[in-house]
């Protein structure tokens, strides 16, 4: 006779939630509205974001940072509001 053993857990799968939230601005956290819509980067402005990003060294742009090349080949997607960039990074 061979004996049967059912395993189960009872942990819940965790759904990894994203890096960034895209309903959420990456800089300020507040989420978009039609008076403060979404921005996304191109390149330039990426470029620059990480510039002031380095200068700043503050929490969100550690964040940044830390997965700056998964921005850069678009494999984790940003959002912000653009009256939160840094002033430079508009130009």
């Amino acid at each position: 006779m061979v004996a049967e053993f059912v395993v189960t857990s009872s942990k819940k799968l965790q759904v990894e939630e994203p890096e960034f939230p895209t309903n959420t601005c990456v800089l300020c956290g507040a989420l978009f509205s039609a008076k403060k819509p979404a921005s996304t980067p191109d390149l330039t402005k990426i470029q620059s974001l990480f510039a002031a990003c380095k200068e700043r060294k503050d929490e969100v742009g550690l964040r940044l940072l830390a997965k700056q090349s998964s921005i850069l080949d678009g494999s984790v997607s940003i959002r912000y509001h653009r009256h939160c960039l840094p002033v430079d990074v508009h130009q």
